[in-house]
């Protein structure tokens, strides 16, 4: 078919490693390749629902699991936004509590899914050097390079961003 040959990918490193072990464990059996898609999306999902449940309570944990839209959209379909819905959610629950290395490395593993979400990070670092001080926006900054560089240097940054 060769639809998307030439386009370049807002897939981060992370999703790329996802795939080759999808691809590496299920070869071509559709269904195996399709459970573990759906898989990853049912435990991003439960992870989600446990940290919201520590968070909130019940209700939070009722609006997630029980939202058939999460259920069919996101687990049944198998959607990336799971596992980028996780990485956020842990970075803002870290960010609450001004854990700001780990909240930006959380955010930056958001990003290595899907490559626009690094608007995310940005948005962070900015917001420290503006409102916090600047020894903490360079230390998270410095993390998040840390993070991505050697993982965006493997699928290699022209294939990410054109």
């Amino acid at each position: 078919h060769g639809y998307y040959i030439g386009d370049r990918a807002i897939y981060g490193p992370v999703l790329m490693g996802l795939a080759t072990v999808s691809a590496a464990t299920a070869g071509t059996d559709y269904t195996a390749a399709r459970l573990f898609w759906q898989g990853l999306a049912a435990l991003s999902v439960a992870m989600a629902a446990w940290l919201l449940w520590r968070r909130v309570g019940q209700a939070g944990l009722v609006l997630l699991v029980l939202n058939p839209l999460v259920v069919y959209q996101v687990v049944h379909l198998a959607h990336l936004d799971a596992i980028i819905g996780l990485a956020l959610l842990v970075g803002v629950l870290l960010a609450e509590r001004e854990r700001w290395v780990w909240a930006t490395l959380a955010f930056t593993v958001a990003a290595l899914v899907k490559a626009p979400l690094a608007l995310v990070v940005a948005a962070v670092l900015v917001y420290l050097l503006f409102v916090r001080r600047t020894r903490t926006a360079l230390r998270c900054a410095a993390a998040s390079a840390a993070l991505a560089l050697p993982l965006v240097a493997v699928v290699g940054p022209r294939a990410m961003l054109g």
